[in-house]
């Protein structure tokens, strides 16, 4: 019996680690994403343009599209929803509300 109670805590304790590596990596992955909007963006932005979503939720939606636009892989909306704190429903949303914005060459 003591066999299974330490094998389960163990266990435990491995799925911990990688619970907390797998938020570190989110956390690391977040800040590329920030710098890579922040390169996107610059200081062009339109003030004329009418937003109705948060600040919050154009901003998932900008990282999501400029993510589908890179080289790199392609990640999960479910993964900028988990960096950005919005949820998925609502990426979507503003990627198809604002989708018109982008210019592709």
């Amino acid at each position: 019996m003591k066999g299974t109670k330490v094998e389960r805590k163990y266990k435990k304790r491995r799925e911990e680690a990688r619970q907390k590596r797998k938020k570190k990596k989110l956390l690391l992955e977040r800040e590329r994403l920030k710098e890579r909007v922040r390169a996107e963006i610059g200081d062009d932005s339109d003030p004329t343009i009418l937003i109705r979503r948060s600040p919050i939720s154009i901003a998932a939606a900008v990282i999501y599209i400029v993510t589908q636009l890179s080289d790199d892989k392609k990640p999960y909306i479910k993964d900028v929803a988990i960096a950005t704190g919005v949820t998925e429903w609502t990426i979507r949303n503003s990627y198809k509300d604002n989708t018109w914005l982008l210019v592709l060459e």
